[in-house]
């Protein structure tokens, strides 16, 4: 599969801290924020980008270079 980014940010992370991650695609519209799961949810989303090219579909979480573990992983119908 090729890939291409829409949008991107910079976030230093902490090894001994746990974090939230919020995704949201609604059609073309897609917003994603990170936060310390230690403090609120911030209300502005921290990227957001429009791509038509997939409007439904599958999600995936992936990383690279790091172990991660992923938990509590829910997906919601709009």
């Amino acid at each position: 599969r090729s890939t291409s980014t829409l949008a991107s940010s910079t976030f230093t992370f902490d090894n001994n801290e746990y974090y939230s991650l919020k995704v949201s695609a609604v059609g073309d519209e897609l917003n994603a924020k990170i936060w310390q799961t230690s403090t609120a949810e911030p209300a502005d989303w921290d990227i957001t980008a429009t791509d038509a090219s997939y409007t439904q579909g599958e999600i995936g979480l992936t990383t690279t270079t790091t172990t991660t573990f992923f938990d509590n992983v829910a997906v919601n119908p709009s």
